[in-house]
């Protein structure tokens, strides 16, 4: 198969792609946004800006969720837009298989996966990290955090007065 055909069906591929996955995340973060409202409707000091700060951090994390599904519907529509309008149908009239044409599909969602492991999924870690501190004081209204880290367990406890930190290196919970 020629790299011309390639690079167009990929081309394809990764404008349906990002037309679905931007969907998607956008009725996520709505649908976030409104359910954190929802949840700080009887906080008075959670102000619309820390919402929308609190969608946007989670908002990745959810991404990940549905990065598989972008990757599902974006080729599906792909393709069905190229047998719509015949380019498929000429491409297997010409001797290329259906494997030939799958091939830059496939290669770039592998690519995506790729990316989407090794750069996506630190990011999101980190901003969830984030969301769950603001979530637990200003949502829940706890001021403990726990953490469970590969240097043992880690618990923060704060008032108005003082603030204490508990380590343990190790927990038994045989008794």
């Amino acid at each position: 198969m020629s790299t011309v055909l390639s690079f167009y069906i990929g081309r394809n591929f990764l404008k349906c792609f990002i037309s679905v996955f931007a969907v998607f995340l956008s009725l996520i973060f709505l649908f976030d946004i409104i359910e954190l409202l929802r949840r700080a409707s009887s906080r008075d000091e959670v102000g619309i800006s820390l919402v929308l700060k609190m969608s946007l951090l989670k908002l990745p994390f959810l991404g990940q969720k549905a990065f598989p599904f972008a990757v599902l519907f974006g080729s599906m529509i792909a393709f069905l837009r190229m047998t719509r309008n015949y380019e498929l149908v000429v491409a297997r009239a010409s001797g290329i298989s259906a494997w030939q044409f799958l091939l830059p599909v496939l290669g770039l969602a592998l690519i995506l996966g790729t990316l989407q492991i090794t750069a996506l999924n630190p990011l999101a870690s980190a901003l969830l990290s984030k969301f769950d501190r603001l979530n637990a004081i200003h949502i829940k209204g706890q001021t403990n955090l726990l953490a469970l880290s590969p240097n043992g367990l880690w618990l923060r406890e704060s008032n108005k007065q003082n603030q204490s930190v508990i380590h343990s290196t190790t927990l038994d919970l045989s008794k």
